[in-house]
């Protein structure tokens, strides 16, 4: 059976919305354990998240609703970032989470969830806001300054030099869970063991007992 986690491709499927990224869910590639939903890698994934574990978490299985915390399609916290900017992403972006749920919903071996608009949302939501300049100022009328749009300042460099800071140096050790390999820090960090044998991709985080 395949592995029936909700997962994320986040750094090709993100996109701005408001104040928060937001991506959309898309089916693990892996193989369910023996009597199990999930796979060997996503038994070792967070299942709870924030902003930055967005990308290694597992967002909810295909049979359930996203975890409350999770910036994806669908989720809660989709619907209330979509409901503050009074919009949601471009037509593009949202006919591809769209036929990445339907895969989801293909594939689910039980009831599979489904994504549900709130009802307090207005079905015409779906583009962006789009920018207005403001209106020429009276002194500006009849001028080249009517002409041209005003610039907005975006982003102004700071003329502060780089600061070096100093790097953070941590033991690291290879164990054996589970009949897997992977690599485990000395402040709990375990990552999976790549091709060549060396610390991969950032699995989860354990509780280190205080000496």
């Amino acid at each position: 059976m395949a592995c029936q986690a909700r997962v994320t491709d986040w750094e090709n499927t993100r996109i701005k919305l408001g104040s928060s990224w937001v991506s959309f869910g898309r089916l693990c590639e892996g193989k369910a354990r023996k009597d199990e939903n999930l796979c060997e890698k996503c038994s070792y994934r967070v299942s709870k998240g924030c902003p930055f574990t967005q990308s290694r978490m597992i967002h909810g299985l295909l049979t359930e609703e996203p975890p409350k915390d999770s910036l994806i399609y669908g989720s809660k916290a989709y619907w209330k970032l979509a409901e503050e900017e009074g919009c949601e992403p471009d037509s593009e972006w949202l006919e591809a989470a769209k036929e990445a749920q339907a895969r989801a919903e293909r594939a689910c071996v039980s009831k599979a969830w489904s994504v549900q608009r709130p009802a307090s949302m207005s079905k015409e939501m779906g583009r962006k806001k789009k920018v207005v300049d403001p209106p020429a100022s009276a002194s500006d009328k009849g001028t080249i300054l009517q002409t041209f749009p005003k610039i907005r300042t975006i982003y102004e460099e700071s003329d502060k030099a780089p600061e070096k800071l100093p790097l953070d140096k941590c033991s690291i050790r290879k164990e054996v869970r589970g009949g897997r390999e992977v690599w485990v820090s000395a402040v709990g960090h375990v990552f999976d063991c790549d091709s060549t044998g060396q610390p991969g991709e950032f699995i989860c985080r354990e509780e280190v007992p205080s000496k």
